[in-house]
């Protein structure tokens, strides 16, 4: 790969000309301006992502006008055309949630690792609007099925929060935590899931979060330690955004939930002219506040029993575990809640797998 000529473009971002040139059966898939076989005009160094892979095959995915062109290699337990409808149906859900497509178009990969891992394997990243999942495969078709809708969820909802958003900052507690409790969720409404696990998903949280000695702020703990975010962030905004989802139900009534408040987010922060800081910004939201200044800028620990009380699910005492199951006994608000959280969308049918 060759850089032949890098410059600044306006509002400071970096811009470059670069030329591939790659052995046969090799080839390239970017979300960069394609200006002649091998070169490509970035725009956005910072954002720029280059697949380079042998024996690729794309296909296409829209929703409205948004286009999604999907890039793979190798053979699957799952078909491309499987791939694809995954990919559609997780747009749709989150246009629903967002109220709009995050841009005109995105890019993902889904590749085999270069050198052959073991089954469990697979990271991924959204930088801009491409996605890229490296990953082995399972031994077994639903499970490979299974495993790559959860990290389509996941990615998927990172082209709204953050990259298509104008806020900066050190805010991951907020869009790893809501990735990861909206990915829960809608796995439950398209019954991926069963509404149990989501229930034992976030058990574990509380138990990674609980475990924590001496209790520190996740700013500062995410100031500690460089790279990507951390368990301890993706426990705790797990715990975080399903504690606001339950808070804005219930002050409501079931008419708002994590869903409006995300949505509300997205379209106040999408075009901004300038870049706002994150936490400035989210700390403007009272219910957001409450709960960072507690759990994200505080070191307060989550007390489940008492958070969830009035809310239908409740958090059983065991030896050296807490547990989260549905009360025996509901009355109606209580059971309001438990629908908004998706209580009944995965009853009766087969899709639904014990995990």
């Amino acid at each position: 790969m060759q850089r032949e000529r890098l410059e600044r473009v306006a509002g400071g971002s970096a811009s470059s000309s670069i030329q591939i040139i790659l052995p046969d059966g090799w080839q390239v898939r970017s979300s960069a301006e394609r200006r002649g076989r091998s070169e490509f005009l970035v725009t956005d160094v910072s954002r720029a992502v280059f697949v380079v892979a042998k024996d690729l095959r794309s296909t296409q995915v829209k929703v409205g006008d948004f286009e999604v062109e999907i890039a793979l290699n190798s053979s699957w337990h799952f078909s491309d055309t499987e791939a694809s409808r995954m990919v559609e149906e997780i747009l749709v859900a989150y246009k629903g949630i967002f109220g709009t497509m995050p841009s005109r178009s995105a890019q993902l990969a889904i590749l085999r690792p270069p050198v052959e891992r073991a089954p469990d394997f697979w990271e991924a990243e959204t930088r801009g609007n491409t996605i890229i999942i490296i990953s082995s495969d399972t031994a077994f078709s639903d499970r490979s099925q299974q495993r790559l809708h959860e990290q389509l969820r996941h990615e998927l909802f990172h082209l709204w929060l953050p990259n298509g958003v104008r806020l900066t900052g050190e805010y991951a507690w907020f869009y790893e935590g809501f990735a990861l409790y909206s990915s829960l969720k809608l796995a439950v409404k398209v019954r991926r899931i069963r509404f149990q696990d989501l229930l034992e998903t976030l058990s574990r949280a509380y138990a990674i979060d609980s475990r924590q000695n001496p209790r520190t702020p996740l700013i500062g703990l995410s100031q500690q330690i460089a790279g990507p975010p951390n368990t301890q962030t993706y426990a705790r905004g797990l715990l975080i955004a399903f504690l606001v989802d339950l808070e804005l139900m219930r002050s409501s009534s079931g008419s708002s939930d994590s869903a409006s408040l995300m949505r509300s987010i997205f379209r106040e922060f999408k075009d901004r002219d300038k870049p706002v800081d994150a936490n400035e910004a989210l700390m403007s939201i009272h219910i957001l506040r409450n709960a960072a200044q507690r759990f994200v800028f505080g070191s307060e620990a989550i007390d489940l029993v008492k958070e969830l009380n009035g809310t239908g699910v409740e958090a059983v005492q065991g030896s050296g575990h807490t547990k989260l199951s549905v009360k025996s006994k509901l009355n109606g608000r209580e059971q309001k809640i438990l629908d908004g959280l998706g209580y009944n969308s995965w009853r009766g049918s087969p899709r639904v797998q014990k995990r």
